[in-house]
């Protein structure tokens, strides 16, 4: 790690504390404090604050920042914006109303709050070297003009900054004694308790699906360098330094998985909906020796496990796409395949399956619908479930630690653990990174998981490739990176969206115009799911759900009223054209009923059975009706049972469809991949293009000139393999 020691020793420190702003900052022991407050800071994000600190009243680079705080390390754009976010996070900072870090435009960052400090003990200046390579870039009357109108570095300190600061020591003085005497007296946790977290490796691109094995102590693990690149698999050995790739692209290669014995390697194979299971042969030297597929299968769940005596695998299955997924083992040696699990959901079902290192028990998460997902363990020698029981959000994979008393996995960025012997969920906190997902116990109290940059996914806009845009000058939206986003719609001015995003924590409903910038619409104050936003075309309200409940949302006063109740798991909420009601479809008795709600009168009329979702079009003369089977009829309103098949349309949660000029417009998924399709409903002609690839997710929302799309993408990715000691 570069500290501030690179650009003059930390004497000149001393035993001072640092002011920014409000907080007290010091170096040594990496942490900021405000008041009562005391927040620890990861020594990437210290090292940041450091290096402005010593640049104050300067902007610095991305440039700057890679050759000074990141020590010339390869990292991405991301990395660096990830940090900075962390930084402001603990600042409690706005990147749309800065008080301490402004970001500057095809600059870099500027520490714009005052800085503290004592007269004889002034920020060392930075070799010329370090930064000159930068300024060079810049003209000299540029550089003048742009600092002129920046603060300056303070170098001497005022009596009312004296006696603040006298004030925050004072208080920090007592704060730390009342603290180590919580310490002492705690029985709780112990002085030793402290989780800590060592980086395996950090290649440009995302680290997934990992697993370890502790006979040769090698960590076999899914690699891609693209958001829409396939995963290959790679093999680091014990020495740690050497990495061999194992596979080359044309597909994905997903949830790899020692043998116990560690001698060969299981992994899936998959391409579009096609799957494999394929078994690597590993010498003593950790080269493949041989390769053999040994089943064909439809699946785009990846997940894999041996059985304790390697001579079984357990694979996520399902018999047709009208059942759920189940837990399969397929014997490597006959090829029988047996099931394991019968959940009775239409849903998801079962994926994740891990087997206990002492081979008593099973695990698997259980997918009920949107948000719901339950941890059960099975005792495989008596065939019994010890454990059902709901978790919070969806996790991705799971671990059992190394004495089989319980389960690790990860949700929201927070590491949770399930003591099956005392049948108690512990979350532990893990400070300063994000969590992804928990792949492999490495020992006694260790753990092998990846962080994620919390910047995904964001809101874009694209041209709609079945226009032509050579003589059309578009403008598309430059969106703010906020972190998790989703579900974004236009408003009824062209101009601005609306879309989901997570602000300090918790999802809020935000828009977004040029001309405005970013306003919070909602406060929120916990993190409830928030999906399937539309704007009212009459007036300025937004439908959506939260957590399968109806709610419309009142821009102008933030007030939220809710027009169903959360049991009805309503789905695929619509506004009527006129605005005054809702469509929208509820589980009912079998089967799917289409609801229709008056905003005015407050009343539910049941219109039809077997319908999951309507729209009217523009003039509220027709609306389109989409059933269980993929069918869209279009009917007269008045009149629903008379109705003309307009085609068929995949009803998967992760697609859309829209009418715009007497064209249905659709996405669909062959695979990962997605297509783009426009049925004109004169005429009948149906034209399909390529669109989306390697991704999950292809729901989108048409401009109001048709010209333009705005959807989710995601972004380069970036993780980094870590390992968790002392739980």
């Amino acid at each position: 790690m570069i500290s501030i020691e690179k650009y003059g020793n930390l004497d000149w420190l001393g035993s001072n504390i640092i002011i920014v702003g409000d907080y007290a900052v010091d170096f040594k022991k990496s942490r900021i404090s405000r008041g009562e407050e005391r927040i620890k800071l990861e020594p990437l994000a210290m090292e940041l604050l450091c290096y402005l600190v010593s640049r104050k009243g300067e902007y610095v680079s991305q440039r700057e920042l890679l050759k000074n705080v990141w020590g010339g390390r390869v990292v991405s754009d991301n990395a660096i914006r990830r940090v900075v976010k962390k930084l402001r996070d603990a600042l409690g900072d706005e990147p749309r109303d800065p008080k301490y870090i402004k970001t500057v435009p095809n600059k870099g960052y500027l520490l714009i709050a005052d800085v503290v400090i004592d007269e004889h003990q002034p920020i060392p200046p930075i070799p010329k070297t370090a930064i000159e390579a930068d300024q060079n870039e810049t003209s000299s009357t540029d550089l003048k003009t742009f600092q002129s109108k920046q603060p300056q570095p303070v170098t001497k300190t005022s009596d009312k900054h004296k006696t603040r600061k006298l004030v925050v020591l004072t208080l920090l003085t007592v704060f730390a004694l009342i603290f180590a005497l919580y310490l002492l007296s705690s029985t709780v946790f112990k002085s030793d308790d402290t989780v800590s977290i060592t980086s395996l490796m950090s290649m440009p691109g995302e680290e997934h699906w990992t697993d370890y094995n502790a006979q040769n102590s090698a960590i076999i693990f899914s690699h891609r360098k693209t958001a829409n690149g396939f995963f290959d698999l790679y093999l680091r050995t014990a020495d740690k330094h050497t990495i061999r790739k194992l596979t080359n692209g044309g597909a994905n290669h997903n949830a790899p998985s020692w043998s116990n014995d560690g001698k060969k390697i299981a992994y899936q194979r998959q391409l579009g909906d096609k799957a494999e299971l394929v078994i690597l042969s590993i010498s003593e030297s950790m080269k493949v020796e041989k390769s053999e597929v040994i089943y064909s299968y439809d699946s785009l769940q990846p997940s894999l496990d041996w059985s304790p005596d390697d001579s079984s695998l357990y694979f996520a299955h399902r018999q047709s796409i009208d059942h759920p997924y189940s837990i399969f083992s397929i014997n490597i040696t006959t090829r029988e395949i047996t099931q394991i699990t019968f959940p009775n959901i239409g849903n998801l079902g079962d994926y994740a399956a891990q087997f206990s290192p002492d081979g008593r028990f099973l695990a698997t998460f259980r997918y009920l619908r949107y948000g719901l997902v339950h941890l059960i363990i099975v005792d495989v020698t008596r065939g019994k479930i010890l454990s059902d029981r709901k978790v919070e959000s969806t996790p991705i994979t799971l671990s059992w630690n190394n004495k089989s008393t319980g389960v690790y996995f990860s949700t929201k960025g927070k590491l949770h653990f399930f003591n099956n012997e005392k049948q108690s969920f512990t979350s532990l906190p893990i400070e300063g990174y994000e969590l992804k997902s928990v792949f492999a116990h490495c020992g006694n109290d260790c753990l092998i998981a990846n962080t994620a940059d919390d910047n995904n996914r964001d809101v874009k806009e694209l041209a709609n490739p079945f226009f032509s845009s050579e003589n059309d000058q578009l403008d598309f939206f430059e969106l703010p990176m906020l972190g998790d986003e989703g579900h974004p719609i236009y408003s009824n001015d062209p101009d601005e969206v609306v879309f989901r995003a997570v602000i300090k924590n918790t999802s809020q409903i935000v828009s977004y115009s040029a001309q405005v910038g970013l306003e919070v619409l909602t406060q929120f104050d916990r993190g409830y799911r928030i999906n399937n936003l539309q704007f009212n075309p009459k007036q300025d309200l937004v439908l959506g759900l939260q957590e399968e409940q109806i709610f419309v949302l009142d821009v102008g006063t933030g007030n939220i009223e809710f027009v169903s109740k959360q049991m009805e798991n309503a789905q695929r909420p619509n506004w009527s054209d006129d605005g005054q009601s809702i469509y929208y479809s509820r589980r009912e008795l079998g089967t799917t009923a289409l609801i229709k709600y008056n905003l005015q009168s407050g009343e539910h009329e049941r219109l039809l059975e077997n319908i999951i979702e309507a729209k009217e079009d523009k003039g509220g003369r027709h609306i389109y009706l989409l059933n269980n089977d993929g069918e869209l009829h279009k009917a007269q309103i008045g009149n629903l049972e008379q109705s003309k098949f307009i085609g068929n349309i995949p009803i998967f949660s992760n697609i859309s469809w829209h009418i715009f000029d007497h064209t249905l417009y659709y996405s669909a998924p062959e695979g990962k991949n997605f297509t783009l399709n426009k049925i004109d409903m004169q005429t009948k002609q149906t034209t399909t293009i390529p669109w989306l690839k390697n991704t999950y997710y292809a729901k989108f929302e048409l401009h109001s000139s048709g010209k333009k799309l705005l959807l989710l993408q995601e972004n380069t990715p970036s993780t980094e393999l870590v390992e968790i000691r002392n739980l």
